[in-house]
């Protein structure tokens, strides 16, 4: 080793070649039983669809290919950036007479190498193996499989040689990879639950709006292998996985930049550059405040006797933050003499205290926004079985809004009606109601909330009123009830069921569509509940039709199996006239045999 130039050592590359064997070795041979074991396996099966055999080798790489880049880089960056913290082994590689950009470079080529290379020879193996049963289809898939393993791998090199450089001691760049790889959803899930507490008609159930700064289960959230152009499948994420490898390219960059700057004492830090200790300081903080914080919450809000308390939340998230912060310090300075660096942990103090400000007064305006039709593409709304989603053109969106928009207004009266100490309704039962907007940027808008309803009378805030304009709109009635009503829908069976549910009658068909008739006409009237709570007397019916599921192939002269039809049932009270002059008289029932 006579040169200082150049960007690959021969020497230096045999080293990490013969470090890494073991893990590029079981690495080759994870994908070979993945692809030409399983894909001829598979070849017997699939040998008159050549294109069930794309998307197995798509969804080879879907599934187990980002696993095993993620799994594989972290451990390769770790092993070839291991000298960095030894001053003896970082005094050793400083001392030769090679500069550091040609040590990078040399060990990135190595590592990209080891997985790309046996990746691409066993790729070619299953497409020259998979010829005769696919044609030239398997090269095409197989370039594929092997295009999206490159993104992924030049994503995760980055990544673990950016979270390598970015420490000095050697337990903390895994660390710091396995962190920071979840911890958008990690942290934002956490938030939407605790702020589920206290925000009204927040639900944690909502789509993740952070989920693209965690690839692994963005990945797996957003995306699969579906049928492309033509008869050819494909990956649904091809943009964002070029994405990863642009941001994989940038954060070995930035890899690089850390390490020309990298003094050679640095080794044994656990942030390597000073510059970026603040920024570790103060993440641990905020990751300490928000996660352990709310197990801190987790585990004691249950002792107080009136809820959730938005005051005992921030003295949990104070003391699991100071936790973060002086623990930080300590790693930090390697002391534990760290309390006289208490000013700097007023921010995080402050930043509590108007997250809890923020939640109190709804300075975001979470809790009030119900979106406009033109920020939104549809409204689905589920209260108590009845369900129905329109698009935002809709006249029912606005009815729907509507009822909404009431509900958030009426906050304070709603939530009187509820004890926290005896976690029970006064004088009234409850109704749930969930709003989902599809929203025109493509996230999700979730809201839940339980109304308080009476027996008798049943309507009390006025939402009986709002929720009739809805669910008794004939539009509304057709989206709803679309197996029963529309032109395409195939005729099956009608029961009816006494109040005690002690025996089952069957509707002769003759009298049926004269049933469906009646049935319109009520539920049109709104005699017939379509939601929410109805009083059993001996004079209750329950009307239940079964119609063949529309997203099953089926023979619509048969009645279908229990798992093919979908059953709408209907609570038929005397004030339904038509349809309970129907079903009360016993002439419109099939006779029973024997």
């Amino acid at each position: 080793m006579t040169s200082k130039t150049g960007f690959f050592n021969p020497t230096i590359a045999r080293s990490a070649f013969k470090r890494t064997m073991p893990l590029w070795a079981v690495h080759a041979v994870i994908w070979i039983f993945a692809m030409p074991v399983l894909l001829g396996n598979l070849s017997s099966y699939y040998g008159e669809n050549p294109e069930r055999l794309g998307y197995y080798i798509l969804m080879t790489m879907f599934i187990g290919g980002t696993l095993m880049a993620f799994g594989f880089c972290c451990a390769l960056s770790e092993i070839l950036c291991n000298y960095l913290y030894s001053s003896k082994s970082i005094g050793f590689y400083h001392s030769l007479p090679v500069k550091r950009s040609c040590i990078f470079s040399t060990h990135l080529i190595v590592q990209l190498g080891v997985l790309l290379v046996p990746a691409a020879l066993i790729g070619a193996f299953s497409a020259i193996m998979l010829t005769p049963t696919m044609g030239g289809d398997a090269w095409y898939y197989i370039g594929k499989w092997l295009l999206c393993y490159v993104f992924f791998c030049v994503f995760f090199t980055g990544f673990s040689l950016l979270c390598c450089h970015l420490t000095g001691h050697v337990a903390f760049g895994t660390v710091f990879y396995l962190i920071l790889n979840f911890a958008a959803v990690i942290l934002e899930g956490l938030i939407r639950t605790l702020s589920s507490f206290f925000i009204y008609g927040m639900t944690f159930r909502s789509d993740f709006v952070l989920d693209a700064l965690s690839p692994i289960i963005h990945n797996y959230m957003r995306f699969n292998v579906n049928m492309g152009q033509g008869s050819y499948y494909a990956f649904s994420g091809n943009t964002y996985y070029v994405i990863l490898a642009a941001a994989g390219c940038v954060m070995t960059a930035l890899a690089f930049m850390l390490y020309q700057s990298r003094k050679s004492e640095s080794s044994g830090e656990v942030v390597s550059s000073a510059p970026l200790r603040p920024v570790f300081k103060y993440c641990m903080t905020a990751g300490f405040g928000v996660i352990v914080g709310f197990v801190f919450y987790a585990l004691s809000y249950q002792l107080y006797n009136d809820g959730h308390s938005l005051l005992w939340l921030g003295i949990c998230m104070t003391a699991a933050s100071a936790i973060g912060y002086f623990g930080s310090e300590m790693l930090l300075k390697k002391s534990l003499k760290v309390l006289k660096y208490w000013r700097g942990f007023l921010l995080p103090v402050a930043l509590i205290v108007f997250f809890m400000v923020s939640i109190s007064f709804d300075l975001f305006g979470m809790e009030s926004y119900v979106p406009s039709p033109d920020k939104a593409d549809s409204v689905y709304l589920s209260v108590y079985g009845a369900n129905i989603k329109v698009p935002s053109d809709s006249p029912i969106y606005d009815k729907i809004t509507a009822l909404h928009s009431v509900i958030v207004e009426n906050k304070k009266a709603n939530l009187s009606y509820y004890d926290e100490s005896s976690r029970a309704w006064h004088d009234c039962d409850m109704l749930y109601a969930y709003f989902t907007y599809n929203l025109k940027n493509g996230n999700e808008l979730r809201r839940q909330y339980d109304l308080p309803v009476s027996l008798e009378p049943y309507d009390i805030m006025g939402y009986d009123k709002a929720m009739s304009e809805i669910f008794t709109d004939p539009e509304a009635l057709d989206i709803m009830y679309a197996g029963i009503f529309s032109e395409e829908a195939s005729l099956s069976m009608a029961y009816v069921y006494p109040w005690n549910y002690d025996e089952c009658l069957t509707i002769d068909s003759p009298h049926y569509k004269e049933l469906l008739t009646a049935l319109r006409t009520d539920l049109l009237s709104g005699s017939i509940s379509t939601y929410g709570h109805t009083t059993e007397t001996e004079d209750t019916y329950y009307l239940e039709i079964a119609v063949p599921d529309p997203y099953d192939d089926l023979d619509s002269a048969s009645l279908p199996s229990a798992r093919d039809v979908i059953y709408y049932q209907f609570p038929i009270t005397p004030q339904a006239e038509k349809t309970y002059a129907i079903i009360t008289n016993s002439a419109n029932y099939v006779p029973v045999e024997g």
